[in-house]
């Protein structure tokens, strides 16, 4: 996908699309047969409809329109054909005791929106909505040029650096079977859990904080607070 270009320190990640190489297949052999004595039980194995219906072209495995269905062979994935995104998502950032508190981040084709919670309950959001960016903080909302919400937001971005790398192995995030990277985020070993159904990222840890990815394509569109801003001088 577009990634957009940016002159700030933000959570903003260039998108990539691709499919998903590798698709876990259903195989049965002879074992499963019923063994027979004549010839006649030898023509029903090949004329039956059973067999037409493994060869007549329709999917034997549950296969969406990117080809993805069941987790194949790690060994056969490589990231840059796992990978998938999107310009509209949610993300939520929890810093590990270092970072100021907790982070959401709402993007919507290229426009955002970030809640930042400090640990001592004071809350700041930033929307950057076609290119100018409003700051709101004890009710007060100001236009600025580098919003402190943002600005406190890791630098997260896809790992396009890394196309050959290939999962370490799979586990279960609430019941979805993800492929696990491990990649380095600035310059620290980070872990990037990404959906085996769909590409998405999940989740992400890294050395200071966790994020946790959902709504992939379905986030509204952000617009500006409703309330008067001030202008810079």
């Amino acid at each position: 996908m577009r990634g957009r270009p940016t002159t700030r320190r933000r959570l903003v990640v260039v998108g990539a699309t691709s499919a998903l190489a590798g698709l876990a297949g259903c195989s049965t052999d002879g074992d499963d047969a019923v063994e027979t004595d004549d010839g006649d039980d030898d023509d029903s194995s090949t004329d039956g409809d059973d067999d037409d219906s493994s060869t007549d072209g329709e999917p034997t495995s549950d296969t969406d329109a990117n080809g993805r269905g069941d987790v194949g062979d790690p060994d056969d994935v490589d990231l840059a054909s796992a990978l998938e995104w999107e310009r509209s998502y949610v993300v939520e950032i929890e810093f590990d005791g270092t970072g100021p508190g907790e982070l959401t981040q709402t993007v919507h084709e290229g426009d955002t929106h970030v809640r930042l919670e400090f640990d001592h309950g004071q809350v700041v959001e930033t929307y950057d909505v076609d290119g100018v960016t409003y700051e709101v903080l004890d009710g007060q909302c100001v236009v600025r040029s580098e919003a402190d919400a943002v600005e406190e937001a890791p630098d997260v971005r896809e790992p396009s650096g890394h196309p050959d790398a290939s999962p370490s192995e799979t586990t279960t995030i609430d019941g979805e079977t993800v492929y696990v990277f491990e990649i380095e985020l600035d310059d620290a070993a980070a872990r990037w859990y990404l959906s085996a159904e769909t590409g998405y990222p999940v989740k992400l840890e890294a050395s200071t904080f966790t994020a946790t990815f959902h709504s992939w394509g379905e986030t509204s569109a952000i617009d500006p607070p409703e309330m008067a801003c001030q202008e810079p001088p």
